[in-house]
């Protein structure tokens, strides 16, 4: 028999546990959560409201029903996702249009000074997000710490962040050209 308890097969376990009792087999899933609740901090998954020792099965701030549910241990990707793709789209574009000026520049015109008239002013607009984008990556578990309903807010609002920075980029780049 191996020594340490990770070494054990599964079902070594099973049967060296003690039989449920009977209030154990009669308990609802109501019971389970209020049982798990008055040990455990838990928050609503909806309003992040504080559960421990909350007696319903429904959140008191916003009227969610509350389940007890065993998830994987991974987080949702989903909001990281979405702030990264935007900011690698809307980055991506300033560096190819730095590129594209910068080559047709130099093909056009033969000349360095046309190639960085142009390509400085894509270079200065990708300034955030080359920014962004490592602090995005660098900060994921931080990110993803928060609750879902605020990764997907900080997400948002770092997509019309960059919609508004667009847009006044665009009217900069109009009356300078």
């Amino acid at each position: 028999m191996p020594t340490h308890a990770w070494a054990c097969h599964p079902r070594d376990h099973e049967a060296n546990r003690p039989p449920l009792t009977r209030e154990q087999r009669d308990m609802t899933d109501g019971d389970i959560l209020r049982a798990f609740l008055a040990t455990h901090d838990a928050n609503c998954p909806q309003c992040a409201y504080q559960l421990r020792g909350v007696e319903s099965e429904k959140c008191p701030e916003c009227g969610r029903t509350i389940e007890l549910q065993v998830q994987p241990a991974a987080p949702r990707m989903a909001p990281w996702l979405f702030a990264l793709i935007f900011t690698s789209i809307f980055g991506g574009f300033h560096w190819i249009m730095l590129i594209a000026f910068g080559v047709s520049g130099l093909l056009y015109y033969g000349s360095l000074s046309v190639i960085l008239s142009d390509s400085v002013l894509y270079l200065i607009g990708s300034i955030p997000y080359a920014i962004t984008l490592p602090l995005l990556i660098a900060r994921r578990r931080s990110f993803q710490r928060r609750t879902i309903r605020r990764q997907w807010v900080w997400s948002a609002l770092l997509v019309i962040a960059y919609v508004v920075l667009e847009a006044i980029w665009m009217v900069f780049m109009f009356m300078l050209f």
